[in-house]
C-alpha cells in the first residue's frame, strides 16, 4: 500500500476529510475506539483487530498532521548552520517499554475512562498524572468521580502536583461529600494548586497547610498494591 493509499484508508477508517484538525482528529479517534476497547469487549476478536486498525489510522494521521505544522525553515536553517554553531538537540528521554506511561494519553484516557479493572484505571490515572497537560489534567478530573476510591485518590494526588488551577472546584465539591479518606490529600492537592478560589476554602474550613499525603501509606492501608 503507497503512503496516498494508506491516508485515504486513513480517513475513511476515522470518517473524516483531509486537512482536519487536530482536535477533531482527535474527537474522531475517541468516538470510534470507546466501543471498540478491548476491556469494554473483553474476548472479542473482531472488535480488537477493529481497534488495532482504528488506533493505527489515527496514529499514521497524527503524525501526517505534525509534519505538516513543522516550519518551513527549519530544514534550511540547520542545513545551513555550520558544524562549529549547529548542535543537534537532545532526544528526549523515552519511558520504559511496556510501561502503562509509554501509551499515548488518549489511550490512557480511555482506560481511565472505560475500563472494568480497578487496577488498569488506577495504573492509568498515575501515567497520566506524569505526562500531564490540559487533556491529561481533564481526565483526571472526570476520574474524580470513579466508583473506586483508590483511583480517586490517584487522580487527587496526581491533580495536586500538576497544580491543576482548573480541578479546584471539583476538588472543592469532592471534599464537600465528605469522604474521609480523601479530605487530607484534597486539603493537599488544593494547597498545592493555590488559586484564590482554593485558598478561600482552605481558609474557610480553617484547614492548616497540610503536609504531603504518604500515599505509599494510604495504598497499603487500603490493601492495594501498586507495584
Amino acid at each position: 500500500m503507497t503512503d496516498r493509499e494508506r491516508t485515504e484508508s486513513s480517513l475513511a477508517i476515522l470518517g473524516v476529510r483531509e486537512g482536519v484538525s487536530m482536535q477533531d482528529l482527535k474527537r474522531a479517534f475517541r468516538r470510534k475506539v470507546s466501543a471498540l476497547h478491548p476491556d469494554v469487549n473483553p474476548g472479542d476478536a473482531i472488535a480488537a483487530e477493529a481497534f488495532k486498525k482504528v488506533t493505527a489510522a489515527y496514529e499514521h494521521l497524527k503524525s501526517l498532521a505534525r509534519e505538516s505544522k513543522k516550519p518551513a525553515s527549519k530544514e534550511k536553517s540547520i542545513t545551513q548552520a555550520t558544524p562549529a554553531t549547529y548542535k543537534p538537540p537532545r532526544p528526549a528521554a523515552q519511558p520504559a517499554a511496556g510501561g502503562a506511561a509509554a501509551m499515548p494519553l488518549d489511550e490512557l484516557a480511555l482506560r481511565l475512562k472505560h475500563s472494568q479493572n480497578i487496577y488498569v484505571r488506577f495504573h492509568a490515572a498515575r501515567a497520566i498524572g506524569e505526562i500531564g497537560g490540559k487533556e491529561g489534567v481533564w481526565a483526571l478530573v472526570q476520574a474524580l468521580e470513579d466508583a473506586d476510591r483508590r483511583v480517586v485518590s490517584e487522580a487527587v494526588m496526581a491533580l495536586g502536583k500538576l497544580r491543576a488551577r482548573l480541578a479546584a472546584m471539583p476538588l472543592i465539591q469532592l471534599h464537600k461529600k465528605n469522604v474521609p479518606t480523601h479530605k487530607r490529600q484534597i486539603e493537599w492537592a488544593l494547597e498545592q494548586i493555590n488559586t484564590p478560589i482554593a485558598a478561600k476554602y482552605l481558609k474557610q474550613i480553617g484547614a492548616a497547610a497540610p503536609p504531603p499525603p504518604d500515599q505509599k501509606s494510604e495504598t497499603k492501608k487500603n490493601n492495594f498494591n501498586i507495584a
